[in-house]
């Protein structure tokens, strides 16, 4: 799936991104994936890393709390309407924002190297202590990935 966005570099450059899907995923659980990287794709905002090779975007550490957050609410709306749904992962994550430890989670288990400064007002002991108890065996997943590409006229 593609979506368009216009770079802000130098010079002005048409973009795309790209949704990197695995779709060997069973069928329940790749549309919450998919809805996820389409949080993504949508609030990447304008890109100057827009080459002729495909690239990673990195979220930053808000738009990947935002996307997690908004992705939980999507899992939820979809539990409404079958109530068999039950992910594993997506059952933890909603513990961790009951909880109200989704910031916590995000810097613990997915910090990004380009993540430099660490937000303010983490709890991040509470969290360690919360977790200790609620996320044994936890194992937190990312699947997908959303790119930019510069556009071919």
């Amino acid at each position: 799936m593609l979506l368009g966005c216009t770079a802000t570099a130098r010079k002005p450059q048409s973009c795309r991104f790209v949704i990197d899907w695995n779709s060997s995923t069973p069928d329940r659980e790749r549309a919450i994936w998919l809805a996820y990287l389409m949080y993504r794709a949508q609030h990447a905002g304008p890109t100057n890393v827009c080459g002729s090779e495909e690239t990673v975007v990195i979220p930053t550490f808000d738009q990947e709390v935002q996307a997690r957050d908004e992705t939980l609410k999507t899992y939820h709306r979809l539990q409404q309407h079958d109530p068999e749904l039950d992910l594993a992962y997506f059952d933890d994550l909603s513990r961790v924002a009951g909880a109200g430890f989704m910031r916590e989670y995000v810097w613990v288990y997915l910090r990004q190297k380009s993540w430099t400064q660490e937000p303010s007002g983490l709890r991040e002991s509470e969290f360690e202590i919360w977790r200790e108890s609620n996320l044994k065996g936890h194992v937190p997943q990312t699947q997908g990935a959303v790119k930019v590409i510069a556009s071919t006229p």
